[in-house]
């Protein structure tokens, strides 16, 4: 996959012959734990990137058993927003670095999700949280429910641009 990261209370799981935005077979499926807690997965380190400059991150995403999904950035969510992968709005956006966050349908329920901020340090975080309300990422999970995901990337830029996709680089 592109993505190197963490998993909290979630497993991330191919979902064989089911498609993917791009047309591939090549989508996951981020399923909640049957615990309670926050539900998430994010980069294993943080990215350098430069203070005061605006940054945009963005991930494909459709709507499974849960229609919401949460984008974070930052080191300590400086930014973040909800996404509702049901009706194809933003739910509510908190944080520093004057936060905004665009949905755009592209095709067959997959949304590009995406937040853009200015970053108020040298290092962000991103992180993906499946809820189930678009209020809160906290709940107790039944291990079964999720959401579909493909495709995130990190931008130095006020707004989304084209996923390139990297998994044959060293980086990806």
């Amino acid at each position: 996959t592109d993505f190197i990261g963490t998993i909290d209370n979630v497993s991330v799981k191919e979902v064989q012959g089911f498609a993917s935005p791009s047309g591939t077979t090549s989508a996951f499926k981020l399923v909640e734990s049957a615990s309670t807690g926050t539900h998430l997965f994010y980069n294993t380190a943080d990215v350098t990137v430069l203070n005061n400059t605006k940054h945009t991150t963005f991930i494909y995403a459709k709507k499974a058993e849960n229609n919401w999904i949460g984008l974070a950035e930052g080191t300590s969510t400086t930014a973040f927003a909800y996404f509702d992968l049901e009706n194809g709005v933003v739910g509510n956006i908190t944080g520093t670095g004057s936060p905004t966050a665009e949905i755009k349908l592209i095709s067959n329920g997959w949304y590009k999700c995406s937040i853009s901020y200015t970053t108020v340090s040298t290092s962000v975080r991103a992180r993906f949280y499946s809820s189930k309300d678009g209020t809160t990422t906290s709940y107790t999970g039944n291990g079964t429910d999720g959401v579909y995901i493909y495709g995130t990337q990190l931008e130095q830029q006020s707004y989304a641009t084209s996923y390139i996709k990297n998994e044959g680089d060293a980086n990806g």
